[in-house]
Parts: C-alpha cells; sequence; structure tokens
C-alpha cells in the first residue's frame, strides 16, 4: 500500500504534535510538582521551627515557675519583718 507523500507528512506531523503537546503537559505538571514539593518543604520547615520556639517559651514559664516556687520557699523572712534580723554576738556572752 503506497500511501501518498503529504499524507504521510501530516500524520508525522500530527505526531510530532502529539509529542511536543505531551512533553510541554509533562514539563507543566513536573514544574508545578516541583513548587508544590517545595511549598510542602517549606511549610514543614515553619511548623518544625514554630514548635521549637512554643517548646521554648513553655520551658522558659516552667522554669520562671520553678524560680518563684524556690524564692518564695528559701524566703522565710515574716510579713512586716526587716530584711536582715539582728543576730547575737557570741564574742559578748
Amino acid at each position: 500500500m503506497y500511501l501518498h507523500m503529504s499524507v504521510k507528512n501530516q500524520k508525522s506531523k500530527g505526531l510530532i504534535l502529539k509529542i511536543s503537546t505531551w512533553r510541554i503537559c509533562l514539563h507543566v505538571f513536573s514544574t508545578k510538582w516541583r513548587i508544590r514539593k517545595s511549598a510542602i518543604r517549606n511549610e514543614g520547615r515553619r511548623l518544625i521551627s514554630e514548635l521549637s520556639v512554643t517548646s521554648h517559651l513553655v520551658s522558659i514559664k516552667q522554669l520562671e515557675t520553678q524560680m518563684g516556687q524556690i524564692a518564695s520557699h528559701l524566703n522565710l523572712r515574716k510579713k512586716g519583718g526587716l530584711p536582715s534580723d539582728t543576730l547575737v554576738n557570741l564574742k559578748n556572752e
């Protein structure tokens, strides 16, 4: 079976067009995929940083609470008392 040259050219042009279209679609898909993957990676990094900051803030708050508890435990001075009490001079006894 002999096909006319113009028919062969049209078929090859159609095939080339289909291949080109597929390449373009593949390129667009690949580019969109890379952008999406990058966005997901960036969002993950942001969330990790946010969790780290939150964790540090909680730790700092707990330390502040503990320091307050220690300070109130060590401060045995009675209310209304002076900051230092008078001690008996043992040399005079």
